[in-house]
């Protein structure tokens, strides 16, 4: 995942990196029940901020 990262930051692109469990933890709090990659993105991009 590091090298990813850093490939993409190396390029001049954003990067952020998340801590699976914390990202999960984040959704059921948000209480988000359904599950499609389209909310899940949408949540994702909510915990970035």
């Amino acid at each position: 995942m590091e090298n990813l990262a850093a490939a993409l930051v190396a390029r001049g692109l954003p990067v952020a990196v998340l801590n699976p469990l914390q990202s999960a933890r984040f959704q059921q709090e948000a209480l988000m029940r359904t599950k499609t990659d389209a909310l899940d993105a949408l949540g994702l991009a909510r915990l970035g901020q």
